[in-house]
């Protein structure tokens, strides 16, 4: 094909153009081209072209799991639906797994949908004989909800924190701190009026010195 030829040279573009102009039962038989001509190309910032290619394969094939993935991983902010992306990727027939979900949990995020994205979390903790969402996205899941310091935030984040622990990748000493002080916000002033007095008798004890 033309199309893989482009695409070896890394000519996303013309290669996009190669595909397009493909035979229905030819295009319908380049997935493995197709996905890795999306992925490139979400990869460089041609997120736009990547999501024209592959609403063109809707017509004729199955889309693969590494499409979705692509264009999950690089859903600019404010401009597009995360949830419309995956819904109708499995509405085609794509199987989409633990990475699936953390991908779209982060796309909501960064799309500032954070109630979706805690939906989306909660549905899948009730999914039986599911694996375990990839750290890294229950990690920025955590990092937005302690950001957002709402009582009922952070009452998620300590159960997302509960949900790292169990994959034994917890949280660092600093977030779990940070976590704690925002959640029980009165043992902040003991702890700084004890440090404040510490201080205090340092400094007392020094002049003390200097005198004699």
């Amino acid at each position: 094909l033309i199309g893989e030829a482009f695409l070896k040279e890394n000519m996303l573009l013309d290669a996009a153009w190669s595909l397009m102009s493909l035979s229905k039962k030819y295009f319908s038989g380049s997935v493995h081209i197709v996905s890795t001509l999306v992925v490139k190309l979400c990869r460089e910032g041609f997120y736009e072209d990547g999501k024209r290619i592959t609403a063109e394969y809707y017509k004729y094939g199955i889309p693969s799991r590494s499409m979705m993935h692509a264009l999950l991983r690089s859903v600019p902010s404010k401009s597009d639906n995360p949830i419309g992306i995956y819904d109708s990727m499995i509405a085609k027939g794509v199987v989409a797994n633990e990475a699936s979900i953390g991908l779209l949990i982060e796309s909501l995020l960064r799309c500032n949908r954070m109630k979706d994205a805690i939906k989306v979390w909660e549905n899948f903790r009730k999914c039986k004989g599911m694996g375990r969402i990839p750290p890294k996205s229950l990690e920025c899941l955590f990092d937005a909800l302690v950001a957002e310091s709402g009582g009922g935030s952070l009452r998620v984040a300590a159960k997302v924190a509960v949900d790292l622990e169990r994959d034994n990748h917890p949280v660092s000493f600093y977030k779990a701190n940070e976590l704690y002080l925002k959640t029980y916000p009165t043992m902040k002033a003991p702890l700084e009026k004890e440090n404040k007095t510490k201080v205090m008798k340092l400094e007392t004890k020094s002049s003390f010195q200097r005198k004699f």
